[in-house]
């Protein structure tokens, strides 16, 4: 080969490799561009993790302990129970309004619910589904339910009048959008969702719950007076009393109290080294146990990011019947509404924003529960 072919080929090889080079030089679009200047994205990217990288990698270091814990206990649900998990979720009204607000639809809800359930299982793993059904039927109030609508009214003899007019559940939900004076869910056709008996307790005499309990889903009702002066007409939609049907309610009551604990533990297990270092941020391998829970805990895509008490009713009604707020309930079923909707919880109860008692403290073994007469907690589900 002579001398002019060996630097032609030198020549070409070089051109190729420049081009090659080129070719995998990575490219810096233009994120933004203002008055002749821009914004690359590899700076975008550089502020964004120096201002939130530290608190991402922590979410993703907790999102990646619980999967694998998950994979390794075995713990992974069937679409069938999930389909169950998310049909509960569904009956609650702020739920249905985040989904109708085109918020949350039915797959994130259920790939949400994917990771969330098994996590409470892993929580409660030490009680077994002999203890939860003790507990259950030794508290029977805390979850027996009814998915019920109402109209609220000024005095026993609107009431009556409204009553006779209704004959059919598609009536009330007419008379509950014209005449209710409880404008926080009159545009729901009076949808409370689900209400235990315990709330209800709260609200009404016995012998009104124990009435309501027994009525047949699709009736409407007598007028009911509330401790709180307010006249009510209820639509029992369904009615839920019996362990199968509520044992999903147990497990999240159970469970939320222990889910701090639990990603602590498994976070200490899963020995975490941090290598990378956000500027001017000293990053620990351990985040707080209560930031990792509520990372961790199900706070639904198109909610508010925490279950904070809703206000009070604010109408010139006579006073709605305030149940114990849904806000302060277990997180695991505690969704939170969506702006402008009220929970049965701020609807109906005597007293705005407090409860009247405590609830059996959830954190207690099954066994060592409190007595069943004690009042009901912040909503079981």
């Amino acid at each position: 080969m002579n001398k002019r072919t060996t630097i032609g080929l030198c020549a070409v090889g070089l051109a190729m490799l420049a081009t090659l080079g080129i070719c995998y030089v990575p490219r810096d679009p233009i994120a933004a561009q203002f008055n002749g200047g821009c914004i690359r994205r590899s700076e975008l990217v550089t502020a964004m993790e120096n201002d939130f990288g530290a608190e991402v990698l922590q979410e993703l270091i907790t999102q990646r302990i619980i999967t694998k814990a998950i994979a390794d206990s075995h713990l992974a649900i069937s679409d069938a129970e999930l389909a169950l998990w998310a049909d509960d979720y569904q009956l609650r009204p702020e739920v249905q309004e985040i989904i109708a607000a085109g918020q949350l639809d039915t797959e994130r809800l259920r790939e949400h619910l994917r990771t969330t359930v098994p996590l409470y299982y892993l929580a409660i793993k030490d009680v077994s589904e002999t203890e939860r059904e003790k507990f259950f039927a030794e508290h029977r109030s805390l979850f027996e339910q009814l998915d019920m609508s109402h109209i609220l009214l000024g005095s026993e003899a609107e009431a009556l009048r409204i009553r006779q007019r209704i004959n059919s559940p598609e009536s009330f939900s007419t008379m509950a959008i014209v005449h209710s004076l409880d404008d926080s869910n009159r545009d729901f056709s009076g949808a409370l969702g689900r209400v235990t008996r315990a709330e209800l307790e709260n609200a009404f005499s016995s012998e009104d719950v124990q009435s309501l309990f027994k009525m047949q889903p699709g009736t409407v009702s007598r007028p009911m007076q509330a401790k709180s002066g307010g006249w009510h007409l209820f639509l029992v939609k369904k009615r839920f009393t019996n362990y199968t049907d509520l044992q999903r309610q147990v497990v999240a009551y159970l469970a939320e109290p222990k889910l701090a604990d639990c990603l602590e533990r498994l976070r200490s297990q899963a020995q975490v080294k941090i290598l990378w270092q956000a500027p001017n941020k000293l990053l620990s391998p351990s985040p707080s146990p209560s930031s990792a829970a509520a990372k961790a805990s199900p706070s639904l895509p198109g909610s508010s990011a925490a279950a904070s008490p809703a206000a009070p009713p604010s109408t010139a009604a006579p006073a709605t019947v305030n149940l114990p707020s849904k806000a302060a309930a277990p997180k695991a079923m505690a969704v939170p509404s969506a702006p402008a909707s009220l929970s049965p919880a701020e609807v109906l109860s005597p007293t705005a924003g407090t409860d009247s008692a405590s609830a059996p403290p959830p954190t207690a073994a099954p066994s060592a529960a409190a007595s069943p007469n004690t009042a009901a907690p912040n909503a079981a589900y």
